[in-house]
């Protein structure tokens, strides 16, 4: 699963301009030059499930790209973990047995 990432409220920090005293060389090799932020799945979630809740961890990299003259350049790439997990509670359990006529 892919999903690039070229538009966003604030569309400043889509430029090399907003990271120049973040990452100062990014912006001297590409100056004010628009990025986007490429993010895929690396893995297939890990899934755990207990009892009382369920919980999955989601491998994400994120890699920046810098759009210059019609190129796509990758210039950093970060990898992420991204965990959730919910908790289950049931309150009462009714099962239906289908029928058929």
């Amino acid at each position: 699963m892919q999903w690039i990432v070229d538009e966003l409220p604030d569309q400043a920090l889509l430029n090399t301009a907003e990271w120049r005293f973040l990452i100062p060389q990014l912006y001297k090799k590409y100056p004010n030059d628009d990025m986007n932020l490429n993010m895929s799945v690396s893995s297939p979630p890990d899934i755990q499930v207990t009892n009382k809740d369920v919980g999955v961890n989601i491998f994400i990299d994120i890699t920046i790209d810098v759009l210059e003259d019609g190129e796509v350049i990758p210039v950093a790439c970060i990898s992420v973990v991204c965990f959730n997990e919910v908790n289950i509670e049931v309150d009462s359990l009714k099962f239906y047995e289908a029928c058929t006529v």
